[in-house]
């Protein structure tokens, strides 16, 4: 995932610069998780003066993990989290970068599987069906 070009002529004011991402920046990445788990998407972006950062899902601003309080912002590492994932946080998430300078945006896909569950062996008329290993 790569932030949209930061080469685009803006109308600035001396001494700003657009956000940009450089080095060791880093986009949120598409990632899949188990039901149940904790997601984790980072962002950071530079410019002058220093961009705000705000992340939106599936175009919007509604993010049923922030209403059931599971969606964690910390502002000095530039990660948010997703507490306990459930199916309703799949999705596209949007990082945007923006100052007086100009905005970037980077976006990944959280995909949510369900839970993994332990193969049981079933019995049938006297007779066990399930892995021959077990």
């Amino acid at each position: 995932q790569q932030l949209l070009p930061h080469d685009v002529r803006l109308a600035q004011r001396p001494g700003a610069a657009p956000p940009r991402r450089d080095g060791e920046l880093r986009t949120p990445r598409d990632s899949t998780i188990r039901t149940g788990y904790t997601a984790r998407l980072e962002c950071a972006a530079e410019g002058h003066p220093a961009p705000q950062i705000a992340w939106q899902k599936d175009g919007g601003t509604d993010f049923p993990a922030a209403r059931e309080r599971r969606m964690h912002v910390m502002p000095d590492d530039d990660v948010f989290f997703i507490t306990d994932v459930k199916p309703e946080d799949m999705g596209v998430y949007s990082c945007t970068a923006k100052n007086t300078a100009g905005t970037v945006s980077a976006n990944a896909t959280l995909t949510v599987l369900g839970k993994r569950f332990p193969r049981r062996r079933v019995e049938i008329a006297g007779r066990s069906v399930g892995n021959r290993s077990e």
